[in-house]
């Protein structure tokens, strides 16, 4: 004993609690240096020792009570305490009976007793400290013991570490009373024939749900679940499933949310309720963790005017969701009502009564610690043994002198226990297991909620409760009339049957939706409805959203309001908001991406590749420079004829602007009216940048400001030249009769005027359309541009600007030049020579 002893101070922790007879002496912590030198010789005398030496002390006979040892290995991290707390309290309970001298059993029908009194030893590891802690604690006190109370409940995160204490559990052929009981745990590689689970098999939590949705002619279930390996859920999850089919019940939707590693878990939940709405799905399976839970539950509520569930299971049995939990069901291993009406057969307590006995350790455990009534599963594994070695003994004759240190004995109590046979009634129910392990006494406890949130007991003798089918929120309202669920107190709570309002109708059955010619701006069922926006809107009723008619432009995120559009032919309009082809943005006057336009009529597909796109709007720049260049230092300077016809056609292009309902046909004639007006941003690259009414107005001014440099420069130049030879002040070479400098001067000014003459109706345009601002969905915009929104900064320098240049440029070049000629008139200088070669062309043709 002592070397198994030192053994247990190695490994970690090794306690007895006061009022329970130690397993073995305890010896100094000094003893750990000297173990620690000659650990490897200590061990083999430990499993020699664990082979050779018997684990019971024999009775004899007399009454005296024999020792049976129970102890167990324990997780700090996983509510170690618990195990601990529960064990001793049960221990000391069972010790106590009989006047103290332990449970009795009575062998072969013989009415004298044999008296048994157990030893708890336990030990404990740091979390995440099996491989190098645990394992050894495991291998060290096993041997030692005759009953394990193992760890299980409480500890989903650990369980690949108590399959592993059970598999050494079954190398020694000790028996290992695990609180675990999902059925891929117990059936877990390498199988462990001395495994037996306290806790009913948590994969058939819903079976008695689905028996009775079954038998209520339920058609159809979703179910929600959570990827995990963790074997609860898992098993729950396959337990849906299997029983769903059995019962022919059908699982169109089976989806799993991996919420801890998938951001797009609310995409999906979102998805799967739209479908399960939409298929009218008769039950609902959460079997997720809480975020996706409240999640679905949300939506349950936003979409019961389409379709409310005749049911909800959720995993649990407890509803988190306060009052919105009414009439939802679930299952567990048993409720609050079967806690505290089960009642052990060997101690005739409850497990609240255990739990406020006098034995209870609250140095161990405190009172007030959550879930108290969670240690049931530990009750009851230790007063299994109990009850297992009295059912064994009731009809075989006892051996005092081997008891269950006879191997055959320890074997034939084990197959019995696996028979299937009830061998007892502890505080879980009867005391009955499978070949594999599993607790199948009963059948797990089916609760529904009340509509205050707490849940009843259904499907039970103990306490008679009324099963809620279908869901109150589900039962069917009478023709033209539709569920109102504004002051049900749940999702599925009972509804008020109103009739549909004006303007709706039945879209479906109890379903109000909106009649053709009007729409819901929310886009509810079973709300008043408003009359289609007039003119250019089209509503096809229901819950659908008006759209624009052809020809007419609406904002798709604010379909209330629509607009005749510039050229009906650009605005498509229909469920989709669409634009002609090369046309978008606001009113449909914006140029498409990846298309260019030619004036404000024509629009081209850009080239695909970016060298491309350069050389097409270099290309342009080219050909519309050229074409400036030679309508204003050609023709116009060299032919009177084709600079009244030019002043003829700028008239007209000016009319084109109007935004008036033009033929298609029209389109060339504008671009060259565009080009006419001598338009800089006739052609645009907007294959490379986004353009707007900011950039042709800049431009506008640029081109101007190009034109007269172009005028001005040369002249500059030859007149320093002539100023320079000939040595003579400003005044007499400007003003000097056959002088070239001013010669050069008068007709700079003359294409400076003509310029500024053939430019003033493109830019007076510009310059008023800055002003010009109509609302469009809430927002000020250009009427010319209706992708330019007014009140912007921009808007703002262009308004500044545009204000000077009307004072000076379109109410002060006419005006200074009416004044000029006037003056000329009155002094008879109209038809001078240099008054003819600056400003003929205004008067003089």
């Amino acid at each position: 004993p002592s070397s198994i002893q030192l053994l247990s101070i190695f490994a970690h922790q090794h306690r007895q609690h006061p009022g329970i007879p130690a397993l073995a002496p305890t010896n100094s912590n000094s003893c750990v240096f000297f173990f620690m030198s000659v650990r490897f010789l200590v061990l083999l005398l430990a499993c020699l020792q664990a082979r050779t030496t018997s684990s019971v002390v024999p009775c004899n006979g007399t009454g005296a009570p024999c020792f049976i040892q129970l102890g167990g290995v324990y997780n700090k991290g996983c509510g170690d305490t618990r195990y601990i707390a529960s064990s001793i309290a049960m221990v000391k309970i069972v010790n106590g009976l009989n006047n103290g001298k332990g449970f009795g059993v009575t062998a072969g029908g013989n009415e004298n007793k044999h008296f048994f009194q157990f030893n708890f030893s336990f030990a404990t590891y740091e979390k995440d400290e099996y491989d190098t802690v645990g394992a050894a604690l495991a291998a060290n006190l096993f041997p030692r013991l005759d009953f394990i109370v193992g760890q299980g409940a409480h500890c989903g995160a650990e369980d690949k570490n108590t399959l592993k204490m059970a598999r050494i559990a079954d190398n020694y052929q000790k028996l290992y009373l695990t609180q675990r009981g999902p059925s891929r745990f117990m059936t877990a590689e390498p199988q462990k024939s001395h495994m037996f689970s306290t806790h009913l098999n948590s994969d058939e939590y819903a079976t008695p749900a689905i028996r009775r949705y079954a038998l209520n002619g339920i058609k159809n279930a979703a179910l929600v679940a959570r990827k995990t390996e963790n074997f609860f859920f898992s098993g729950v999850q396959l337990g849906i499933r299997q029983r769903l089919g059995e019962a022919k019940i059908d699982l169109p939707i089976d989806i799993e949310l991996d919420d801890g590693n998938d951001d797009s878990w609310q995409d999906k939940i979102n998805a799967t309720m739209r479908l399960a709405v939409n298929m009218g799905i008769d039950v609902l399976f959460l079997t997720c963790t809480d975020a996706p839970m409240e999640l679905a539950m949300q939506l349950v509520r936003q979409m019961q005017y389409e379709h409310s569930f005749k049911s909800i299971w959720m995993i649990g049995g407890v509803c988190k969701f306060g009052t919105d939990c009414g009439h939802i069901l679930g299952g567990n291993q048993i409720s609050p009502v079967e806690t505290a009406s089960f009642r052990d057969t060997l101690t005739g307590l409850t497990a609240s009564e255990v739990i406020s006995s006098p034995h209870w350790p609250a140095d161990i455990l405190p009172l007030d610690t959550p879930q108290m009534d969670n240690q049931a599963d530990i009750f009851a594994a230790v007063s299994a043994v109990a009850q297992v070695i009295q059912t064994y003994w009731l009809f075989r004759p006892f051996d005092s002198t081997k008891f269950i240190s006879d191997p055959n004995v320890y074997t034939e109590l084990r197959k019995s226990m696996a028979s299937g046979m009830t061998l007892g009634y502890s505080f879980r129910g009867p005391l009955t297991w499978s070949a594999t392990g599993a607790l199948n006494g009963r059948q797990p406890s089916a609760i529904q909620n009340d509509l205050s949130g707490n849940y009843k007991l259904i499907f039970s003798d103990i306490e008679e409760q009324s099963f809620v089918f279908p869901a109150p929120a589900s039962l069917a309202c009478p023709w033209q009339h539709f569920r109102n669920y504004s002051l049900a107190s749940c999702q599925l709570c009972s509804h008020e049957c109103k009739k549909c309002y004006d303007k709706t109708t039945w879209v479906q059955d109890e379903v109000c939706g909106c009649v053709e010619g009007a729409f819901s701006p929310a886009q509810q069922i079973g709300v008043a409805c408003q009359e289609c926006p007039a003119p250019g809107g089209v509503c096809k009723g229901n819950t659908h959203l008006p759209y624009p008619a052809g020809g007419y432009w609406g904002n798709s995120s604010d379909p209330i309001k629509f607009y005749e559009c510039y050229n009906y032919k650009w605005c498509i309009g229909g469920v989709n908001f669409t634009c002609q082809d090369g046309y978008s943005y606001n009113m449909c006057q914006g140029t498409a991406p990846d298309y260019f336009s030619l004036g404000n009529a024509v629009r081209f597909k850009c080239p695909t590749t970016s060298s491309g796109k350069w050389l097409l709007a270099l290309l342009i720049i080219f050909l519309v420079l050229l074409a400036f260049v030679v309508i204003n230092n050609y023709l116009v300077a060299n032919f009177d004829s084709m600079d009244i016809f030019l002043d003829s056609i700028q008239r007209l292009a000016i009319v084109s602007q109007f935004q008036l309902r033009w033929h298609d046909g029209f389109a060339w004639f504008f671009f060259i009216f565009d080009t006419v007006l001598l338009d800089a941003d006739l052609c645009r690259p907007e294959c490379l940048m986004r353009w707007s009414f900011n950039e042709s107005f800049w431009l506008q001014f640029g081109v101007l400001f190009l034109f007269i440099l172009q005028f001005w420069l040369p002249c500059l130049w030859k007149c320093v030249r002539e100023k320079r030879k000939h040595q003579r002040a400003w005044s007499e070479i400007v003003m000097k009769e056959n002088s070239t400098c001013a010669d050069d001067v008068h007709k700079s000014i003359q294409r400076t005027i003509d310029i500024l003459s053939m430019m003033y109706a493109g830019i007076a345009k510009n310059v008023f359309d800055v002003f010009n601002c109509r609302e469009i969905s809430g927002q000020r915009w250009l009427r010319t541009d209706p992708n330019f929104q007014c009140d912007s900064s921009q808007h703002t320098t262009l308004l500044v600007f545009s204000s000077l240049v009307l004072v000076f440029y379109i109410v002060g070049f006419p005006v200074a030049m009416g004044v000029v000629l006037w003056k000329k008139q009155k002094n008879s200088e109209i038809h001078g020579k240099r008054l003819l070669a600056t400003l003929g062309t205004l008067y003089d043709r």
